[in-house]
């Protein structure tokens, strides 16, 4: 038999995935609609190509942290509250040591990288979109480990109502700095990060510290310090290389982050992994 006592339950779940799935297909997919809206089909692809290596990043950490709702889920019906809380902190942690170095490679050689992805200079104004969208895409791939554990805990409608007020306000705002405003690409850019880091820097971490159960200078302690430290040595580096390293083709490209990924391996062992965390 059906039990219909559920379906409430049920709808509430559904629509709140879909809000959250709903706000992101606005900032990946709407955004490119509304600079083909304003500009030229060549403004899409000089939006799009930075854009997309923000968004392979993002998808990568979610790919990364998505068993942890089942995981989730599995220590709820075993009441494995202390259990949770742990895993938000080192599930926040992990995308946090892949977003922060991909932000800071992103500021620092947006133009290199681009040529080295697509086989061509930028004469256009990609390196600077792929700078701007650095920082507000990193908090927001960031939040996605507290996603996957609110979702597994059916708690998550308010994190996907405010990811959709997000790319609802970042598109209204993207255009009014575009068009109006005469910002053109630049402005779309930043209006969409706007919301983005007021959202994901300040309001669902606070959200999502209450619903797991943790305090927000624990998620400090425990998962921002740790990430930023081993990140610090690979800013050091990628300041150094912008400085004195000639990176100008893909095989010097290539060798560049070749280096930098090998330093950030053995900060993260060294800084950023506790003793347990080492011994699996």
């Amino acid at each position: 038999s059906v039990d219909f006592g559920l379906l409430p339950a049920l709808l509430m779940y559904s629509t709140s995935t879909l809000m959250f799935a709903s706000g992101q297909l606005i900032v990946s997919q709407a955004s490119k609609v509304l600079v083909g809206f304003l500009f030229t089909p060549a403004d899409v692809a000089d939006f799009a190509i930075p854009f997309v290596l923000v968004l392979m990043v993002g998808n990568f950490v979610f790919a990364l942290t998505t068993a942890t709702k089942p995981m989730t889920t599995l220590l709820r019906a075993e009441q494995e509250d202390e259990k949770i809380r742990r895993l938000f902190l080192l599930s926040t942690k992990y995308g946090l040591l892949v977003a922060a170095p991909s932000a800071a490679s992103f500021l620092l050689f947006g133009d290199e990288i681009l040529k080295a992805w697509v086989g061509r200079s930028h004469d256009g104004p990609g390196g600077l979109l792929l700078a701007i969208l650095a920082i507000p895409q990193m908090l927001r791939v960031s939040q996605l480990a507290g996603y996957s554990v609110v979702t597994g805990l059916g708690k998550h409608r308010y994190f996907g109502l405010s990811v959709l007020i997000q790319a609802i306000s970042g598109l209204v705002l993207a255009f009014i700095l575009a068009r109006p405003l005469g910002l053109g690409l630049v402005g779309v850019a930043i209006g969409i990060s706007i919301p983005e880091v007021i959202g994901n820097g300040f309001f669902i971490p606070r959200y999502c510290c209450r619903v797991v159960g943790v305090r927000a200078w624990d998620l400090i302690r425990g998962s921002v310090f740790p990430a930023m430290k081993a990140t610090l040595p690979v800013i050091v580096y990628l300041v150094a290389a912008r400085l004195w390293i000639p990176v100008d083709s893909r095989a010097s490209v290539i060798a560049m982050f070749g280096v930098a990924v090998a330093i950030w391996g053995a900060a993260t062992w060294v800084l950023a992994l506790g003793r347990d965390e080492k011994a699996w």
